[in-house]
């Protein structure tokens, strides 16, 4: 995964100064390009509001067309279009990664790209990032980027492994849900064990047992588990024991 993914980055020269997307934000406005072939393959939904009242923005990997044909440029420019009429508020964003594949996936250079040219406004009003059914790539794309972004967009960073979990932060019956992603989420929730079939419905914003890392940093913002770093405070005096 690694050497794929600086392979990639290398064909946009030195990470630290990857090829940018461009965007004429002035050229944008004056020319009001039309998006609608862009529209028409529900890639970017835009919903109600999560449980914290903020807009929700889908981005379905499923539903991107194979890379030969699309002009990644030109979506950006939809991507951000989209994002204009939300951007002033806070709003989540929730990213259906299953579906993308070696056929449609944008080049991972052009990714990093993305992140650069994205104003800090976009990433400021995101109050959370919400990857669902994240792959082993897309962990390691993760944390070889990570080392580059800022700490505060990354602790904005949800990795959500079942639909179920989502629920806890928004209603999933408003969500554009691709089927191919409910499909996906049925065969993977499968023949768990008893013990990881309990409802995920019942899991409390402090809770930090029986609940995963990504909900403890999302709903805490702390990539340690509190408790544990009370444990270690407490072991650190010459009198606990």
């Amino acid at each position: 995964f690694e050497e794929a993914l600086a392979k990639e980055v290398a064909v946009a020269g030195e990470l630290g100064s990857p090829e940018t997307p461009m965007v004429n934000c002035k050229t944008f406005e004056e020319s009001a390009e039309d998006f609608t072939d862009l529209a028409a393959y529900g890639i970017v939904d835009v919903v109600g509001d999560d449980k914290g009242g903020r807009k929700i923005i889908v981005v379905s990997a499923c539903k991107f067309p194979p890379n030969k044909t699309f002009d990644n440029q030109r979506f950006l420019r939809y991507l951000m279009a989209t994002l204009d009429q939300y951007v002033d508020m806070d709003y989540s964003l929730v990213y259906f990664h299953h579906g993308l594949t070696s056929k449609n996936k944008p080049p991972l250079s052009w990714l990093w790209g993305l992140y650069k040219v994205v104003d800090r406004r976009y990433k400021k009003n995101m109050k959370t990032c919400f990857i669902v059914h994240p792959t082993s790539f897309i962990r390691v794309v993760y944390n070889f980027f990570k080392p580059i972004i800022s700490a505060k967009f990354g602790r904005k960073i949800q990795y959500v492994n079942r639909l179920s979990e989502l629920s806890q932060s928004m209603n999933l019956d408003r969500l554009p849900i691709p089927k191919e992603v409910i499909d996906f989420d049925r065969k993977q929730s499968k023949g768990p064990s008893q013990s990881s079939q309990r409802s995920l419905c019942s899991w409390t914003p402090s809770q930090q047992f029986g609940v995963t890392i990504e909900w403890i940093s999302g709903n805490q913002q702390a990539h340690i588990p509190p408790i544990l770093t009370k444990c270690v405070d407490f072991l650190s005096h010459p009198d606990c024991l």
